[in-house]
């Protein structure tokens, strides 16, 4: 199978199973003398695609009900089909990260007077393409360049553990594959360079800082300690110091009253 009969292949594929042909990417050829064609299919990336389970279930109506051999003129025949869940390669080191996109466009062009309004549209449009809640997207900045800086923070309690790795993985890919649209100030695309993993910078918690503040903590109580000890000793020699006092001051009356008996 040529290239170009892979290519009518999968568009028709994609076709009959009513799915955007974008998704179908990497079209290969199995080595001879396998006769098959490995596809990948990638993640919605547009509120009208349907999920990648829906779309593995309309790719095997296609195949099962030969519909795809009727409707192709090369008489291609679909003997067997399966698939395979694609797993990305994760370290699981549950920090959040942040994310530097390159903008190849004229800043004044793109993002006009009103660099704020362009933060949050294009935070709204990268939520929507990869699907998840926009307030998983912090601090979303423009720089001259144009440079796009946010952060992936870590995942709310009530919603899927989905990583702050695997989310800019997924929009790694997205960028990659052309997925993902944002708009200048203007309504015109803009031409987004394909992130790559130096794009990508992991937010870790400076352990140092830690470690001076339990430092400072431990200082500050043992000052503490150290002074009310010391406050605790001084009230404690001062009522030693008063019952001495009154000890002497009482004798001395004793004797003075002593003395006036005898006088007496």
């Amino acid at each position: 199978m040529s290239s170009v009969k892979m290519e009518d292949f999968v568009s028709l594929l994609a076709q009959l199973s009513s799915t955007d042909v974008r998704r179908f990417r990497a079209a290969v050829k199995c080595p001879s003398p396998m006769n098959c064609l490995n596809v990948t299919l990638r993640p919605p990336f547009l509120e009208s695609h349907l999920s990648n389970s829906y779309t593995i279930q309309s790719i095997s109506r296609v195949v099962n009900q030969k519909i795809l051999k009727a409707s192709s003129s090369s008489q291609a025949i679909i003997s067997s089909f399966n698939y395979t869940v694609v797993q990305r390669n994760l370290t699981g080191d549950g920090h959040a990260r942040k994310v530097i996109m390159d903008i190849e466009s004229l800043y004044q062009a793109v993002v006009g007077d009103n660099s704020s309004h362009l933060e949050t549209k294009w935070a709204e449009s990268i939520a929507s393409t990869l699907r998840i809640d926009i307030r998983r997207i912090k601090k979303p900045s423009v720089a001259r360049g144009i440079i796009y800086n946010f952060t992936v923070t870590l995942p709310f309690e009530e919603e899927p553990a989905l990583s702050a790795e695997e989310i800019t993985l997924m929009l790694l890919e997205s960028t990659k594959y052309g997925e993902l649209t944002l708009l200048g100030e203007k309504g015109q695309p803009v031409n987004i360079s394909p992130l790559t993993y130096d794009n990508l910078v992991e937010l870790q918690v400076i352990k140092e800082t830690n470690a001076l503040v339990i430092v400072l903590s431990i200082v500050i109580s043992t000052t503490l300690v150290i002074f009310l000890l010391f406050l605790s000793g001084a009230v404690l020699v001062k009522i030693r110091t008063d019952r001495v006092i009154e000890e002497v001051n009482f004798s001395s009356n004793l004797n003075k009253l002593a003395c006036q008996l005898m006088i007496l």
